[in-house]
């Protein structure tokens, strides 16, 4: 039985030529338009200008494949290949074996054409690339600089602290730089306290055992002077016309609360000046009947807002007739800068 021995090195055999056959074609649409051939056309061509590049060929620098392998990779019948070729020779893109028939190889026209073709390709990669690298250096330059400048700026204000943190004064004392920014920013006072709405127990002359309960709407409130009546105080008066002398200077003190929350939401504009002041001494008196004499301000502004608004003077006056507190007329000098 023979030995079958392995093939020295740069000698191959008939059967892995096969190996080395094209299997695809990639086509340059540039190039086919400008030599104005078919696509099968570029395909045969390219596979002649791949196959004489093979040291294997029967004729060096010559495509010596079989017909039949040839038309079967272009996709055309064996007659079809020689119409093909015959044009393409026409054409001077390839060149007939003079001596040996049925060898062909591609043209310096073709060759030259292919590689203008490709050489411009790539220079437009090139060019692509360069572009979007240079692009992106100025935007990563742009981007270093600016945080650069950032870290600079945010470094010179930082040692720019350290060295007036500590700075004399004139007198040669030290001061620090917090103390110099509170002197040119003084801290802003607080905001004064909303006085939201208020529940007041109404009196109702009809059903007298029945609380009822109404909801007075809270007036702006403004400041009041430093040191004078606040909304928290209590008037801790005995008499109505103790009672009657402290809401006075209450409503001196917030003027808001008398001409908004009396006259406007409680509807007191509708009575003369005459009329208001009984109205509140009616109301004076029926606080000191009802023990209301301990509450709050604000309690007894929201009260005589719903007395003036829910008419209740009136009422109570025909429900209590010859009530000792209801007949006490109040008896004392009118402040000059009342209210009312």
């Amino acid at each position: 039985m023979p030995v079958k021995r392995p093939a020295p090195r740069g000698v191959f055999f008939f059967g892995q030529m096969a190996d080395l056959k094209k299997s695809f074609t990639n086509i340059s649409e540039v190039a086919r338009q400008r030599l104005g051939i078919t696509r099968d056309e570029y395909a045969l061509c390219a596979y002649i200008a791949y196959r004489i590049a093979d040291p294997r060929q029967r004729i060096s620098g010559w495509c010596c494949d079989t017909k039949e392998e040839i038309a079967a990779f272009v996709g055309v019948t064996r007659a079809g290949l020689y119409k093909m070729v015959s044009r393409l020779i026409v054409e001077e893109l390839i060149e007939a074996g003079g001596a040996v028939p049925f060898v062909w190889k591609v043209t310096t026209k073709w060759v030259d054409t292919e590689n203008n073709c490709k050489q411009s390709l790539q220079d437009s990669v090139n060019k692509v690339d360069t572009d979007c690298k240079q692009s992106l250096r100025r935007t990563v330059n742009k981007v270093y600089t600016h945080n650069k400048v950032e870290y600079d700026i945010s470094k010179s204000k930082e040692e720019r602290g350290d060295n007036e943190k500590n700075s004399p004064t004139p007198d040669g004392n030290s001061v620090s730089l917090e103390a110099e920014k509170e002197k040119k920013n003084p801290p802003v006072p607080p905001a004064p306290p909303y006085s939201g709405p208020t529940l007041v127990e109404l009196h109702d002359a009809a059903h007298p055992d029945i609380p009822v309960f109404d909801i007075v709407p809270p007036a702006p409130v403004t400041q009041p002077p430093t040191n004078r009546i606040g909304l928290g105080d209590r008037p801790n008066a005995e008499t109505p016309v103790q009672l009657e002398s402290a809401l006075r200077e209450f409503y001196t003190d917030w003027p808001n609360e008398w001409s908004v929350g009396i006259l406007e939401n409680g509807r007191g504009r509708k009575y003369d000046a005459s009329k208001q002041v009984e109205i509140v001494k009616d109301f004076c008196c029926w606080a000191i009947s009802q023990n209301r004499q301990r509450d709050t301000f604000r309690e007894l502004n929201a009260r005589l807002q719903a007395w003036f608004r829910n008419e209740q003077h009136s009422t109570w006056k025909q429900a209590k007739p010859g009530q000792p507190g209801n007949t006490e007329k109040p008896v004392y000098e009118r402040p000059k800068n009342a209210i009312y």
